[in-house]
């Protein structure tokens, strides 16, 4: 309002007088310059988040909540892991009830596996608001961290009792659910978080282990062949749909001339470097009658397995081409 008001101020005193107008209009071209170098000098504080908040930062005094914010976009923007941590830290040594704070860096520190000193900020945060979900959260993974899933299965419960749109902690509550042997119990996690997110893969991938543990086979599959559909690059998804049509042990559900296909897929993304994808392969060849490529396939992967040093697989590699061998194995 002031600017206008100065404006129509000007043309009034500059009036019809070509030596006024001339000098308001020189006046004004200097403004307009300082305003621009003004605006531009700016611009360059928006440049990103970091150099927002480091700008705050320098124009104000002890501000915990711009040393904590721009922990978080150093992050964000840079992967500036210690950078901030020690923003975190400062936010703390200003501000030692900020919530933000003690969230923003015990989640960084368990993301760094650090749980031990992630504790004490998760119950800090917990005493300044016991009723955080996000507190609650991070407590849970460091207890899980910690090897105490059943200390992180209630604070999960709770978060979700709290708010029940986050599909992370249902996820993380079913993985949980599933260790203990409660696979009724998980998959109906996995389909809480399912029902926020669909494409969440992961959920996908474990509601379809866990229908399997409770013995739906077919609801099994049929959630492997959807998490392969939403996300054709996971080969886990999709190695698991090919072993469990070659595998299943309902005989109506197997499907070897659907494997074969997923398997030579699957090799195919992993370049041929994975003996668990090769051994799925060989698996499919014999299932599909193709002894010979079944054999070549087997022993491609247990090379591999035997440079990788892994005497489990390398065993049960020689158990099944033994079989290849001799014109039999696969279902």
């Amino acid at each position: 309002g002031l600017i206008i008001a100065l404006t129509w101020l000007a043309a009034d005193w500059a009036g019809a007088n070509r030596k006024r107008s001339l000098l308001l209009a020189a006046g004004g071209a200097v403004a307009v310059a300082a305003l621009s170098v003004g605006a531009a000098r700016q611009v360059s504080f928006w440049k990103n988040s970091q150099t927002l908040w480091k700008r705050s930062i320098a124009c104000t005094i002890q501000n915990a909540t711009a040393h904590s914010n721009l922990g978080t976009a150093l992050i964000a923007e840079g992967g500036a892991e210690e950078e901030a941590l020690a923003e975190f830290r400062r936010a703390l040594e200003l501000e030692p009830q900020s919530l933000a704070a003690h969230i923003n860096l015990s989640n960084l520190l368990l993301r760094q596996g650090r749980s031990a000193e992630a504790v004490s900020h998760c119950e800090a945060a917990l005493r300044i608001a016991p009723d955080s979900p996000t507190g609650l959260n991070n407590l849970a993974w460091a207890r899980t961290l910690e090897g105490k899933p059943d200390q992180a299965i209630p604070l999960l419960e709770r978060s979700l009792e709290l708010d029940p749109r986050q599909p992370l902690p249902h996820n993380d509550l079913g993985r949980l659910l599933l260790q203990a042997g409660k696979p009724a119990e998980a998959a109906v996690r996995f389909r809480g978080a399912l029902a926020l997110k669909p494409d969440f893969t992961e959920a996908r991938l474990q509601l379809a282990v866990a229908l399997g543990k409770a013995g739906d086979l077919k609801g099994a599959l049929a959630e492997l062949a959807e998490a392969v559909r939403l996300d054709p690059s996971r080969t886990d998804c999709r190695n698991l749909l090919a072993w469990g049509l070659l595998t299943c042990p309902d005989p109506s559900l197997r499907d070897p001339k659907r494997a074969l296909p997923l398997a030579e897929e699957n090799n195919r993304l992993s370049g041929s470097k994975d003996p668990v994808a090769l051994r799925t392969l060989a698996a499919a060849y014999a299932a599909t009658g193709n002894y010979p490529k079944a054999t070549a396939t087997a022993k491609e992967a247990l090379a591999l397995s035997t440079a990788q040093g892994d005497t489990r697989l390398s065993e049960v590699l020689r158990g099944e081409l033994a079989t290849y061998d001799q014109g039999t194995g696969g279902r």
